[in-house]
């Protein structure tokens, strides 16, 4: 198992590679729950930094545990630490129930592994094992899915101190961005399925000529229905249109005032941009990042697109912003405010503030929405990262029901849209961020139908 935690040579964050913390004080344990590499590692308080290369080596101080799942490894702390205390107990269990791979470094036996999950049979973990499987490279059921696969080039000509992807530098990341080109036009290649793609990039897609051409390559296929993605339209998008049908393309135009140099000249060509793709058939939606400073404009902006028919979203803040976290930061006054913005979808507030965790909940991720990395590696989502195999492998087998949510977080609207309880209610439109209330009685089960 541990054989496959080497972090490859791309030139780019990888999902996979990305720790990710899942719990912290994993079932009343001095323990935190990291996943990384397609696997979680419980790591105790005081260890860090979160080193895997350190680990691996055996200089770990305290115990690290690895494991396949959430609940082994809790079960397993249980073992280890029966009474909550500082030290485990006498090697009986580590003995018992755990091979070493290294000083302090434990991976759980098969046998305790099958006896965890049993004694979980209500974890999340648990009931997606027995989930029945489809080949995705079947023909399936006619219905739509979608594959999220964002270009890992970081190009961009906007500076946004709160993108979320500036932690990671600017960069083309040139053999990344070749490798999604083929892991992309190898999916729609062999997925013989109607097709609804997101495809944008960790930078503006439309100042990036290998997105562009993709883009255009993934078009000419018949089952792709539509692209979208997300774009500042500082770049006219006419040219690249010009080798692409509008009427297939879903736009998500993030609206930055901060980074206009004359706010009302380029909010202008902006608003020029949006009603040329809207009246060549385009799905759009204008997204807005709800910093404090740019809470107090989103009523007025989201009133002008409201009289040319373009429909406007906004995201929580999230993570580091000027010395403070996000959304802990807000002020009451401000949450509030920035409530009555989701009106009309109000399930969005509920996952991007943390109110709402989406543990153990269903989702229609893994059957009819994908996570697509850049090597072709499929994924449910980039939150839950459950791997479900690779686009290059023969077969790839995926939910023919919806499974239950293994995350702590759900934070993208995308994601959020095609939770169960969301997709009963609502209709995603082809831009992946915006949501129709179904009628009464259409209660749906696909996020596009």
């Amino acid at each position: 198992m541990l054989d496959s935690v080497r972090k490859p040579s791309f030139d780019a964050p990888m999902v996979s590679w990305t720790p990710l913390l899942v719990i912290e004080g994993v079932n009343g344990h001095s323990y935190n729950v990291v996943a990384y590499g397609d696997l979680f590692w419980a790591v105790r308080w005081g260890e860090a930094p979160f080193d895997v290369d350190r680990f691996m080596a055996g200089e770990a101080k305290t115990p690290v545990l690895v494991g396949k799942t959430v609940e082994e490894l809790s079960f397993a702390l249980d073992l280890m630490y029966p009474r909550r205390e500082d030290k485990p107990i006498a090697g009986e269990a580590l003995s018992r129930d755990m091979d070493q791979r290294a000083c302090n470094l434990y991976v759980l036996r098969e046998d305790a592994r099958r006896r965890a999950l049993a004694a979980t049979p209500e974890a999340p973990e648990s009931k997606n094992e027995s989930i029945p499987k489809v080949d995705l490279f079947e023909p399936g059921d006619g219905r739509p899915i979608c594959i999220i696969s964002p270009a890992p080039s970081r190009t961009c000509n906007y500076r946004c101190e709160y993108c979320y992807h500036h932690e990671h530098g600017f960069t083309k990341n040139a053999q990344a961005t070749e490798s999604w080109r083929k892991a992309a036009l190898t999916a729609v290649a062999k997925i013989p399925r109607p097709l609804m793609l997101s495809m944008g990039a960790m930078g503006e897609p439309l100042f990036i000529p290998l997105w562009r051409q993709t883009a255009v390559d993934l078009l000419r296929h018949d089952n792709v229905r539509r692209l979208s993605f997300v774009s500042n339209l500082s770049i006219d998008p006419a040219s690249f249109l010009e080798e692409a049908d509008p009427a297939r393309i879903g736009v998500v135009a993030s609206l930055h005032p901060s980074e206009f140099k004359d706010v009302e000249s380029d909010f202008q060509t902006f608003l020029t941009r949006l009603i040329w793709l809207k009246e060549r058939g385009a799905s759009l939606v204008v997204n807005y990042v709800l910093t404090p400073s740019q809470i107090a404009d989103f009523t007025g902006y989201r009133q002008i697109l409201r009289n040319h028919g373009i429909p406007m979203t906004s995201n929580i803040l999230r993570g580091p912003f000027r010395g403070k976290m996000y959304p802990e930061a807000y002020t009451r006054d401000e949450l509030a405010t920035i409530r009555a913005f989701y009106d009309e979808a109000p399930f969005i507030y509920d996952y991007q503030s943390h109110l709402k965790d989406p543990f153990g909940s269903r989702c229609t991720s893994g059957r009819y929405v994908f996570h697509l990395e850049f090597d072709g590696t499929l994924y449910n989502c980039h939150f839950a990262r459950q791997r479900l195999g690779s686009i290059y492998d023969q077969k790839l087998m995926v939910r023919r029901e919806n499974g239950f949510c293994t995350a702590r977080k759900c934070e993208s609207q995308t994601t959020i849209g095609v939770r169960e309880d969301v997709v009963r209610r609502y209709r995603m439109a082809g831009n992946m961020h915006y949501f129709a209330p179904r009628l009464e009685g259409d209660e749906g089960e696909n996020p596009f139908e």
